[in-house]
Order: structure tokens, then sequence, then C-alpha cells
């Protein structure tokens, strides 16, 4: 095969079609490992996946691509200062941090359309179904806190609104399904933070649609009815009067999570430890050394708190500052599905750790630089590539 030829395979393979399935194939793979049996294919695909955008970085044509770039120089120094001087994380860590920011750089260079985002959804929404029905001793569900049900669905749902946003279509009834499941897998798996986030995103998405069809002439009564039946089954729950739990069967389901008391003690103990040290301050507290935290494998319980641990003062607030003026300037810009999607991650990163370091980063990341970050004509690369056919078929 001939150099040029072997180019065609090559950009045939990284099509835009078949590279948009990798950052949904890395969550489905990150939902399969959560059943405790697929650590091993989840550290392949997040490797393979990882390259393959780390080294898109490099071809991609992207508007403020130097945004991606001054978020990973500051990421990786402050961890790296936290490697030697604080000891929360890892060489190793930074590695898969490195790989995490290639799954994001694909999302922004070949961005989901809706069909594939439709698909990966009710893909994720089968595996609890199966779990359920076939007894999957699931770890999400059985050995590890019932949150993690709502924080893997409510991802899912992410990327889903996300390919909505890039389709540039407007809210429609069918689209607040993905919200609605979330929201009732919540209750299934007894996630008390769950349930109050997929409440906030249903609740939001419906007054977004609402607005919408308030202003095509249609009549709103009905879905303000609609958000206040929502937000009151949530709160009941929430206020655990449970008045649907004997029709969900959540009785067979145990609450292995903690209260919120725990989570208030936990980050008053960092809090108190940080406070020892300027050092501390600026590149975040020993974990190890706070028993509490210690006791719950260094888990904080809080994303953002997490990433003051592991990367320090200078990457909290910068991170926080872009997230304000994401969050601004999608309003001000009438982009209200990413706002409301934004908003809900936020608030459901304030009482776990899933985001930075984590599965959650990508989407997080997307949602946050989404505004000053774009791709430059992706039709250029068809072009190329039809360039490139024609010509060989030319030579030949």
């Amino acid at each position: 095969m001939t150099i040029r030829g072997s180019r065609l395979v090559f950009q045939r393979l990284t099509s835009s079609s078949l590279m948009q399935w990798l950052p949904a194939l890395f969550y489905l793979v990150n939902l399969f490992m959560r059943t405790g049996h697929g650590s091993f294919v989840y550290t392949v695909t997040l490797f393979v996946v990882g390259v393959i955008g780390l080294l898109t970085l490099l071809t991609c044509e992207l508007h403020g691509k130097r945004f991606i770039l001054f978020t990973m120089l500051i990421y990786f120094i402050s961890g790296l200062l936290n490697v030697i001087i604080i000891g929360n994380i890892t060489l190793v860590d930074l590695v898969k941090d490195a790989l995490l920011f290639g799954v994001l750089i694909l999302m922004f260079a070949y961005p989901m359309d809706l069909k594939k985002g439709t698909l990966f959804f009710y893909v994720s929404i089968s595996f609890f179904i199966i779990a359920y029905f076939t007894g999957v001793k699931a770890a999400i569900v059985l050995t590890s806190s019932s949150n993690y049900v709502s924080v893997l669905m409510i991802l899912s749902a992410a990327l889903y609104y996300i390919s909505l946003y890039n389709s540039g279509e407007k809210i429609k009834l069918i689209h607040l399904f993905p919200a609605l499941i979330c929201f009732m897998l919540s209750i299934w798996a007894r996630g008390r933070g769950g349930i109050l986030t997929c409440t906030i995103l249903l609740a939001l998405l419906v007054l977004c649609y609402t607005i919408n069809f308030a202003h095509s002439g249609g009549s709103i009564r009905y879905f303000v009815i609609a958000i206040i039946v929502i937000v009151a089954l949530g709160g009941l729950y929430v206020a655990n009067i449970n008045p649907i739990e004997d029709y969900f069967s959540l009785g067979k389901w145990s609450n292995k999570g903690f209260n919120n008391n725990d989570r208030e003690i936990i980050w008053a103990a960092y809090y108190e430890k940080v406070k020892e040290s300027v050092i501390y301050i600026m590149n975040g507290a020993p974990l190890n050394d706070i028993p509490i935290i210690h006791s719950f494998n260094n888990n904080t319980h809080n994303s953002f708190i997490q990433l003051h641990a592991n990367n320090g003062l200078v990457p909290f607030l910068i991170f926080m500052i872009f997230m304000v003026k994401s969050l601004i300037r999608y309003i001000r810009e009438n982009k209200y599905l990413m706002a409301i999607v934004l908003f809900t991650l936020f608030i459901r990163g304030m009482t776990e750790k899933f985001i930075f370091g984590q599965y959650g980063m990508p989407i997080m990341m997307y949602l946050v630089l989404e505004p000053y970050i774009y791709l430059i004509k992706a039709s250029k690369n068809d072009d190329n590539l039809e360039n490139l056919i024609g010509q060989e078929e030319r030579i030949r």
C-alpha cells in the first residue's frame, strides 16, 4: 500500500461518523465497569479513546484551541505540584487526567449529532433495565452509594442534550423523556441527591419547553401543573414522606449512602485542615491526614472540594470563574438548554465526587469551555478526503 493509500485508509477510519462514537463508547464502557466486571476493558478504552483525542488536537481545526491548551497546562502543573508537595494524587492520576482531556477534545472535534445521542442514551437505559430484571449486581446499585445511579444517568442525559444542542433544534415534548427517565431511575435507586437534581433538571427543561410552546401560541397551564407535580413529588421524597414507595418497590433497595450531616462533617474537617497552612490553601490539604475523609478512601463527596484537594486554589478559582461566565453567556445568548445542563451538573457535583479526575470531567469541561471553542468548518476534513480520493483515482 502506498503512503497516499495509507493516508486514505486513516482518514476513512477517522471519519466524523465513527469518531463521534468514541466518547459515547467511553461512557458506555464506564457503565459496564460499574458492574465490577469491566475494569480492564475500561482502562483499555480510556487509553485508546484518550490517545486518539490527544492526537486529534494536533490536527483538528478548533477556534479557541488555546483555551484547551491553557486549561491542560494549568491543570497538570498544579497536579504535579500536588504530587510533589501534598501527595493526594499520583503521576498515574495525571496520566489518566490527560486521557480524559483526550475524550474532551474528541467531543469538540467531532460533535455528536442527535441520532447518535438518542441511541447512546437509550442504550444506557437498557443497562439499568437489564441489571434490574436479570439480577446483575451492579456496583452502582448494590455495593456503592445509590446516588451513583443518578450521577451516571445525568451524565448520559447531559451527552444527549449536548447532541440536541449540536443539532440546533428547539426542545420538543419528546426531548423531555430522558430527563423524566433520569428522575424515575433516581426514585428507583432511592438516591436523595439524585432525585433532587433530576427534579431540577426536569423542571427547568419543562419550563424551557413551556416558554417555547407559549411563543408558538399554545396554552401553558398544563405544563405549569406538570412542573408543580414534579417538584412536589421530588420534595415529598426528599422529605422522606415517600408516597410512591410501594409502587416502585423501593423496599428491596437499601439506601447505602449517608446523610447530609456526614457530608457537612467531611467538608468542615477539610476546611479546618486547609486553615492550618498557606501551603494547604494554595495546593490542597493532605487527605490522608484527615481521618474522616481518609476512611472514605479520600473521597470528599464534593467535586469542587476534590478539585482544590488535588490541584489547589488556582485551578479551583479559574474553573469557578469560567463556569459562571459560561453560564451567564449561555443565558444572554438564549442557549438555555446548555445553561440548564451546566447548572444541573454543578448542583450534582456539590455532593458527589465524579467530575475532576473522574469520568464526568469531559462533559463538565465541555459545557464550561463550549462558548469559547468551536470547530472551524468540519466539512473541510470531508472535502480534503474527497480530494485525496480523486487524486488517487487519477494516479491509477
